[in-house]
């Protein structure tokens, strides 16, 4: 059996990681409950009943709510934590924890934004007076909680975020970007799944013209698209058609992957050969497409390229992520990783499987088995590693 172990280490001890990278588009704060805290309420609105099919599942989620619900947990659960949040976000602070410079969009940049970013974020946006914020009520396995018995760790994500809802793309943002495209070495762009059906034809091509003139202007620019839910299957395809052309990879989680395959029509049962009709199905410029899940992540390529390492980086800044409730620096990633956690079972018994099917120019790597203290953010912390490993 391999080593997985000794290649956690390795990857964490000789990672040579970009220096500079550019994260868009959606970036807010992040209010974060625990679902202990619904116990004793007993006026929900009808908007929030999703998380205790969430919690049900055990399968995290984002639902989009109303301006209402937005204000009931406002005034309802005043002193949520706050983090930053969204997945630029994200990513852009797991970024500048490993001393990487990151410069982020912000569609409505406000003192408490700022706050909530690592200090070494370079936050660039409009000034507004009103923060974005989304409600995130988090939940364990093995809770039991209004008769649910929890099977899995996740957490559900209640928005309403006008302003990443149309992303809102800052002329500032636009102006430094292209100004500077040469001194970043990659770019992080999502955020897509937030946009309304309506205008997002013009939004879409607003932000592929951009990203197509980051490539004009620096070819060796490499950008990675990360999905997320999407609520509109109509939006989805259209970023399919219009922003993918411009990518160098896309990443996605297992449920997302679903969404994809249904607006493909990739059917069938086994995850894996889905995938590979996903891949094929999708524009070819792009280069590499990864599906991060909480047992394991599987890649596919279209050119030669050593994704086994991105795959173990981005698998050991989520497992320190799940673990400590922290993004984690280099020093503190290699002591998580002398301390030896086991990698996945259930990540093994998915690599005999995934083996069997003899893909061309696909790897599956296990996760690392850890007691998740935190599950926001993992996913994003998984495409931080992946991307900045290039």
């Amino acid at each position: 059996m391999k080593d997985w172990l000794r290649g956690y280490a390795k990857v964490a001890g000789k990672a040579e990681v970009a220096k500079s990278a550019i994260f868009a588009f959606n970036t807010n704060i992040d209010a974060v409950w625990k679902v202990d805290q619904l116990v004793e309420r007993t006026d929900l609105p009808e908007e929030m009943l999703p998380l205790f099919e969430a919690m049900r599942s055990g399968e995290s989620g984002e639902v989009r709510i109303g301006r209402k619900t937005a204000e009931f947990i406002r005034r309802s659960f005043p002193f949520g934590e706050r983090r930053g949040g969204g997945q630029a976000g994200n990513a852009a602070n797991a970024a500048a924890k490993l001393g990487v410079r990151a410069a982020l969009h912000v569609a409505n940049l406000t003192g408490t934004q700022r706050m909530v970013m690592e200090c070494r974020v370079e936050c660039i946006g409009d000034a507004s007076g009103e923060s974005s914020v989304h409600y995130v009520f988090e939940f364990s396995k093995g809770q039991e909680l209004l008769g649910i018995s929890i099977p899995e760790s996740g957490r559900l994500i209640f928005t309403h975020d006008p302003a990443n809802e149309e992303m809102k793309v800052s002329t500032a943002f636009k102006k430094f970007t292209l100004k500077h495209a040469r001194e970043f070495e990659c770019a992080l762009v999502s955020g897509f799944h937030n946009l309304r059906e309506e205008g997002c034809e013009h939004k879409l091509a607003e932000i592929a013209g951009l990203m197509r003139l980051w490539k004009k202007v620096n070819p060796r620019m490499r950008v990675h698209v990360e999905f997320g839910d999407f609520a509109s299957e109509d939006v989805l395809r259209l970023v399919l058609r219009r922003i993918l052309p411009y990518a160098d990879s896309l990443g996605m989680n297992e449920l997302e992957l679903r969404g994809v395959a249904s607006v493909l029509g990739a059917k069938g049962r086994d995850e894996f050969a889905v995938a590979e009709k996903v891949f094929a199905e999708l524009p070819y410029q792009l280069g590499g497409m990864v599906v991060h899940e909480k047992a394991y992540s599987f890649a596919f390529s279209r050119k030669k390229q050593r994704l086994e390492p991105k795959m173990l980086f981005g698998h050991a800044l989520a497992g320190f992520k799940a673990a400590k409730g922290r993004n984690a620096g280099f020093v503190e990633l290699r002591h998580f990783l002398s301390q030896k956690h086991p990698v996945s079972q259930e990540g093994i018994a998915a690599l005999e499987k995934f083996n069997g099917h003899r893909f061309a120019n696909a790897v599956l790597v296990p996760a690392l088995a850890v007691k998740p203290k935190f599950t926001v953010g993992l996913g994003d912390a998984y495409a931080t590693g992946w991307l900045l490993l290039g």
